[in-house]
């Protein structure tokens, strides 16, 4: 990452897993978007894109590990 910008959203060791589930949808990624940077998110189906979003969003508060956003997580 550019050091010149700030990040936006800061990801560290996060990981998510649904009740029931034997597997973690997000096994501790960790990532730093700068501000004003474009990103695309792609991958399978099933490869936890709509619950990083979800995090991301706030909409989805039971994760592991940190997620920040503008330095507030």
């Amino acid at each position: 990452m550019d050091k010149s910008k700030a990040a936006a959203f800061r990801a560290r060791n996060l990981s998510c897993r649904f009740e029931g589930a034997d597997a973690d949808v997000l096994g501790r990624i960790s990532f730093e978007i700068a501000a004003g940077s474009f990103v695309a998110i792609v991958g399978p189906n099933g490869a936890g894109k709509s619950t990083l979003m979800n995090i991301l969003l706030g909409y989805n508060k039971g994760y592991g590990g940190s997620a920040e956003f503008f330095g507030k997580e």
